[in-house]
């Protein structure tokens, strides 16, 4: 074989080496974000679901220092010692955005909702709320970093193990 028969195999491997790449690498993109959104899923199930063991006076405490944290200040209207407390605006651009965060008491502890209100400052219709699961995961690892480590392992699912 001479090297231009050499040289046209080779351009044949890379060729469909390239081809290979170009169709079958979006799909490892695409499971790459399928199991993210999966992790995620489970996590915010967990979240959803969980029930703080913690007195609820110590729980309330963490989930107002968290707004703080977040840069949003107490409504003055708000009772700051009840389990229900609303933020001020706070302004971002042409975005606005408040939260509404209330702890219950429910069977074996406390549960923790924060709702996100957002609109743009010039809206004249009612803003949009949604619950904010982040910030309620971001509350549950800084008060039960154990019962985070335990959703965070559930929601990686197994391992699998590969023989090398």
């Amino acid at each position: 074989m001479d090297a231009h028969e050499r040289f046209g195999q080779t351009r044949g491997w890379v060729a469909a080496g390239l081809a290979s790449l170009f169709f079958l690498g979006p799909l490892s993109g695409c499971a790459a974000l399928r199991a993210a959104a999966e992790r995620r899923d489970k996590i915010e199930e967990r979240v959803q679901k969980h029930v703080y063991t913690q007195p609820q006076g110590t729980v309330w405490a963490e989930a107002r220092a968290l707004l703080f944290e977040m840069g949003y200040e107490v409504s003055s209207a708000a009772n700051a010692f009840g389990a229900t407390v609303e933020t001020e605006w706070k302004y971002d651009g042409n975005w606005q955005t408040r939260y509404l965060v209330q702890a219950m008491s429910v069977e074996g502890g406390t549960k923790v909702q924060f709702m996100k209100s957002t609109q743009t400052v010039t809206s004249a219709t009612s803003p949009r709320a949604r619950r904010d699961l982040d910030a309620e995961w971001a509350l549950l690892q800084k008060i039960d970093p154990s019962a985070a480590s335990e959703i965070e392992a559930y929601a990686q699912g197994p391992r699998v193990e590969t023989n090398r």
